[in-house]
């Protein structure tokens, strides 16, 4: 897994196709999280006083795009872009509640597959659920893989903090039927990894009961 912070949104796309390019095949999958924060250098660059740059950022989205279309195509790569709903505001015929994404007009277009997932509070579903759930649901808005378009829902438990501790600690008799598979530092390095980690979500969950937030 390689992970990368960009300074700009020009260097994150030069990244990312410059990992395409080299790897070809072998990057299978690729994340842009997200495009609402693919903020332009130019915009970066200038101070709070001078005049904001109408547009900049779908230019760069859009340019983006184009360039993504054609090399991911080439390297056989999955690209995963993630974005954010924004409300409408002011415009002719706009609607109350009327919601757009980020980026402009070109992401929708270029994109393969679109979905948005929601929270379902307020969703038909949400009677057909049981109380402790958190109801959501995904909309396919645009799939050109397949006819497969419209919506579901699924259902999102809450579970105890104590209960992710002890699910931790049920991986360690795992790793250590399958340690043959494994170096003896790979394996001590992820036992110790695990124990950590259950640890400090038993901390977590002590502090949560002794502040009366345990849910």
């Amino acid at each position: 897994v390689f992970w990368w912070q960009p300074e700009s949104g020009e260097q994150g796309a030069e990244v990312l196709f410059g990992l395409s390019k080299l790897f070809g095949p072998r990057l299978r999958y690729a994340m842009v999280d997200s495009v609402a924060a693919m903020t332009p250098r130019a915009v970066l660059e200038r101070s709070m006083e001078e005049e904001k740059l109408i547009g900049a950022h779908a230019a760069l989205v859009s340019g983006f795009c184009a360039r993504a279309s054609k090399i991911m195509h080439v390297s056989r790569t999955t690209l995963w872009l993630c974005n954010q709903e924004r409300a409408v505001i002011g415009g002719f015929g706009t609607r109350p509640g009327q919601k757009t994404s980020t980026g402009g007009l070109s992401l929708p277009f270029y994109t393969t597959q679109r979905f948005r997932f929601a929270s379902g509070q307020n969703h038909p579903w949400k009677s057909s659920f049981s109380a402790g759930t958190h109801c959501s649901f995904i909309v396919v808005e645009k799939n050109k893989t397949s006819r497969a378009k419209g919506e579901g829902g699924f259902r999102v438990f809450t579970t105890p903090i104590n209960e992710q501790a002890q699910a931790l600690r049920d991986l360690l008799p795992l790793l250590e039927k399958y340690k043959d598979r494994l170096s003896a530092r790979e394996a001590e390095a992820a036992a110790r990894g695990i124990s950590a980690q259950a640890d400090a979500l038993t901390r977590l969950g002590s502090a949560m009961e002794r502040s009366g937030k345990q849910s």
